[in-house]
């Protein structure tokens, strides 16, 4: 016979891993009131924005945003955690989705990580990889970045196009006192315009080549605290014949930032498996 204290701890036991059964198995269907993927087919724009955390957090937006940027978001990955086939970083896609009310921020990565799973059919794997970095400071002429203005107002778009509008210098125009971004990739190089960012934030988004242009992840040691407004005209090649300036030169000559080159130990994230999904 077994004592009924034993008993009672093993029923206590069988019922605490039931409960984490349970919830891992609710976690792994956590799911968008509705939810649509499109190829997209229009503009030079991308951008991405609402869900938990940000001003409208009852529905995540895309708009020509490439796959392999999604997942990042998706993971909380920065680039040079992400192994996955090349035609995920040229592949575009329209996602919108309604977040349930009350959706945590954790919940809303897992609810975009399942839709991955079922429109793109994407499988993946983590492991540990020992990857080269550069490390976001300050240059010596200092920081040449504008706090982040308060105001509101919804996003400037041209009517019936689904794009930004811009301004003389080619900058997409986006209301100040909201995080945002958006980027214009023209021939003579790429004009982003940032709203309310970190320095921690802007490193995440070097760390992306096919954003930003670092071509490996940069890690903030700038020690700026603050959110800032701010614009970035540059190539990730360098330019066509040499038009725009490099992610480096345009850090350094137009925000007071420097790249120093690093490494560090990574949890990466490979794509073992995906397909391009049919319009829904």
């Amino acid at each position: 016979m077994i004592p009924n204290g034993k008993v009672a701890l093993v029923i206590c036991l069988g019922l605490v891993l039931v409960a984490r059964a349970c919830a891992q198995g609710a976690a792994d269907h956590l799911t968008f009131e509705v939810a649509s993927v499109k190829p997209a087919k229009h503009g030079n724009f991308s951008s991405m924005d609402g869900g938990p955390g940000t001003k409208d957090p009852g529905q995540f937006r895309a708009a020509n945003m490439e796959l392999s940027f999604i997942v990042m978001h998706a993971y909380g990955l920065d680039e040079d955690q992400l192994f996955r086939p090349a035609w995920m970083d040229r592949a575009g896609f329209d996602v919108v989705a309604n977040v349930p009310p009350g959706t945590t921020k954790e919940q809303f990565r897992k609810m975009l990580q399942n839709l991955l799973a079922e429109r793109f059919q994407m499988q993946v794997h983590h492991e540990t990889r020992v990857v080269p970095v550069y490390e976001l400071t300050v240059a010596k002429s200092g920081p040449k970045l504008k706090p982040a203005a308060q105001g509101g107002g919804a996003d400037d778009f041209v009517p019936g196009s689904g794009l930004r509008r811009v301004n003389r210098d080619g900058f997409p125009i986006l209301p100040p006192g909201r995080s945002n971004f958006a980027c214009g990739h023209l021939p003579d190089g790429s004009y982003c315009t940032y709203r309310m960012w970190t320095m921690e934030r802007l490193a995440q988004r070097l760390s992306s080549p096919t954003q930003a242009g670092a071509g490996r992840r940069v890690v903030d040691k700038t020690t700026l605290t603050g959110q800032y407004d701010f614009t970035l005209y540059f190539s990730p090649a360098n330019g066509p014949d040499g038009e725009a300036p490099s992610i480096e030169q345009a850090l350094q000559e137009q925000l007071g930032l420097k790249l120093v080159p690093s490494k560090a130990s990574i949890d990466a994230l490979v794509i073992d498996h995906a397909e391009t999904p049919t319009e829904n």
